[in-house]
């Protein structure tokens, strides 16, 4: 929300030739975004059972999402910092390097999830570290590129300086992209508590009936297809290649 409210007021900023309000949108959504996103790690590691309960995580899977949620939530200020520095290098013209921003984070992830859970066995731990990890090269590289002096960036001391109203601002004009985001988070848990209990079903069904489970799947295939049954476990398919 931040980065892309702090990035939109940069353009602007550049486009009426004002460097200095531009360096101060930058400063001021990174403090900002750096504040959040404490505050949401802290929510996290506070608030973990009830968040992992509305997300649908079952008792058999509790140890393992802990684990995971606990070292994921300790990155979330690495995850908004590549955010906010992918969205600057593009603004600044470099929208390429703002893309590395964000594939070098992914790449590392990808890498790291196979030494760390085939090489090492680190199981959930390995993959969770890997993401951590993966969010902190993006954080590093987007670092290297913003306060090297890469981009149209201008870093001072001065730019940190808070102001109230461009605060606001910043806010204000990403409030719709934080709103969109978190539509797009609540689309997933619901998606993820759904699909918990198809296959609470599909399991319950195939230990209660004995049936198969490629019959089990034909049946929610023709289910799905709107196809009336002939009993409660066998389906009549219809023969899709008869001319």
């Amino acid at each position: 929300m931040c980065s892309a409210g702090g990035s939109t007021f940069f353009s602007l900023f550049s486009g009426q030739n004002e460097p200095e309000k531009m360096n101060q949108s930058f400063g001021n959504a990174m403090v900002l975004v750096c504040v959040f996103e404490i505050v949401l790690s802290a929510l996290l590691l506070i608030f973990p059972n009830p968040i992992l309960k509305v997300f649908g995580v079952t008792e058999i899977a509790y140890p393992d999402a802990i684990l995971y949620y606990q070292i994921v939530a300790l990155g979330c200020v690495f995850q908004g910092l590549s955010q906010l520095f992918g969205d600057f290098v593009r603004v600044s013209g470099k929208p390429v390097l703002g893309m590395c921003v964000t594939g070098i984070g992914a790449v590392t992830n990808i890498i790291l999830d196979a030494v760390f859970i085939i090489v090492f066995d680190w199981g959930v731990i390995g993959a969770a570290s890997a993401t951590v990890i993966g969010q902190i090269f993006s954080a590093l590289f987007g670092t290297y590129l913003v306060f090297g002096n890469r981009t149209q960036v201008k870093i001072s001391k001065d730019i940190f300086h808070l102001n109230k109203e461009l605060c606001l601002q910043i806010i204000s004009c990403g409030f719709a992209f934080g709103v969109a985001q978190m539509a797009m988070r609540f689309i997933s848990l619901v998606y993820n508590s759904q699909f918990v209990q198809i296959l609470a079903y599909w399991f319950a069904t195939i230990e209660r009936t004995n049936i198969t489970p490629e019959k089990l799947l034909r049946s929610c295939a023709v289910s799905a297809t709107g196809v009336s049954a002939t009993s409660s476990v066998e389906f009549q398919i219809p023969n899709l290649t008869r001319s």
